[in-house]
């Protein structure tokens, strides 16, 4: 079906979906939540019906879901002697992983890929539809191990085998050999949640910096990242500019969805189909950084996107900035179906010179694959 580098070495004809429907086993669903919606929103599309739900001991506690009576996992074990089981929320957490991998020991298990943002499912079909582009985006990657994430992750979309995933898996600090970081960085960080790239950051460069702007859309995070912001100018003296704004590529005000965690996002980003989880829409003020730049003297080296689901459009909205700039990016490249691809060529399109690289850090299902451009 496709014969370029990229795709030697797997197989490309089948997807998670498709066995699920057709293995003949009970399918029992690991997880509750907004991402075990959305995957029994897709197994009605696909016809597939689930047998149980289990959760992590200390998250039953006499649950239902969808009808089910969540099980333990002992309980699991006794009801069934083989199954297929589905891996339905997210997590980084170092023993929440190692409890997946010790799952996959004893039961067939997979992690379908369910985009954060939209409803486009991978599938060989989405594949092969844009092939161009798939391997326009992966000629640009800069080295090895980009190549190898990317082809790992494209298989673990289409598969949902977790083993991609822990395969390529690199630890999150080592993407600072990626930056010559200096002192005099002016680092703008859109979708800030409470500071968490900051203070990686500033670790990383012995807490010293020129600037750092920060965009935070959602209330909650935006009041314990002002907080944070004020204790480094006390301790540090850095000057760190707080905005309640969400990053697009125009002013306006937007209705933003407010979910657990830091996984908020625009209304208009969220799959269909979940209107009965009552979720709390408030409005937000959006805008581009070029437009928020424009009376800044200074010019910014690193800019950072995890704008759930909104990445493109914001890019849009720093296009005059990377044009005369030209700063370093960090990219969430995870949120979108397409977002692979779609996101360096955008970026190829403004600065042919930019140097891509790709990086999946620790992560059920493929959060946190990222691009650092430089």
């Amino acid at each position: 079906m496709m014969n370029s580098l990229l795709w030697e070495g797997y197989r490309w004809d089948t997807s998670v979906w498709d066995r699920l429907k057709t293995c003949g086993k009970p399918i029992v669903l690991y997880g509750m939540g907004l991402g075990a919606e959305k995957i029994l929103q897709a197994f009605d599309a696909y016809g597939i019906h689930p047998s149980a739900v289990f959760a992590s001991d200390g998250f039953v506690r006499g649950h239902s879901f969808h009808g089910f009576s969540v099980l333990d996992y002992e309980t699991l074990c006794k009801k069934f002697s083989d199954c297929i089981v589905v891996i339905s929320f997210a997590s980084q957490r170092p023993e929440v992983l190692e409890q997946m991998k010790r799952v996959s020991e004893q039961f067939e298990t997979v992690a379908p890929d369910v985009p954060v943002a939209g409803e486009l499912l991978f599938t060989p079909a989405l594949l092969e539809s844009r092939r161009p582009k798939w391997e326009a985006a992966y000629s640009l990657l800069a080295d090895d191990q980009s190549r190898f994430v990317f082809r790992e992750v494209l298989q673990f979309k289409l598969t949902g085998r977790i083993e991609h995933l822990f395969r390529c898996a690199t630890p999150r600090q080592k993407i600072w050999d990626l930056f010559p970081l200096r002192a005099d960085e002016f680092l703008v960080d859109m979708g800030a949640y409470t500071g968490d790239t900051i203070k990686e950051f500033l670790e990383q460069n012995n807490f010293q910096c020129r600037k750092i702007l920060a965009l935070e859309p959602d209330s909650r995070s935006f009041r314990k990242l002002s907080l944070y912001a004020q204790v480094l100018r006390d301790k540090y003296g850095l000057d760190i500019q707080c905005e309640n704004l969400g990053a697009w590529n125009q002013r306006e005000q937007l209705m933003f969805q407010r979910q657990a965690g830091r996984n908020s996002a625009l209304s208009q980003f969220t799959a269909s189909g979940l209107e009965h989880r009552k979720v709390k829409e408030i409005p937000v003020e959006m805008d581009s950084l070029d437009h928020i730049l424009e009376q800044e003297p200074l010019s910014p080296t690193l800019l950072k996107l995890d704008v759930e689901g909104a990445e493109e459009i914001a890019l849009q909205g720093c296009r005059e900035t990377i044009l005369h700039c030209r700063p370093q990016l960090m990219v969430s490249g995870y949120h979108r179906s397409d977002d692979l691809f779609r996101l360096p060529l955008y970026l190829h399109s403004l600065n042919p010179n930019y140097r891509f690289y790709l990086r999946h850090h620790p992560y059920i299902p493929a959060w946190e694959t990222n691009f650092y451009v430089v």
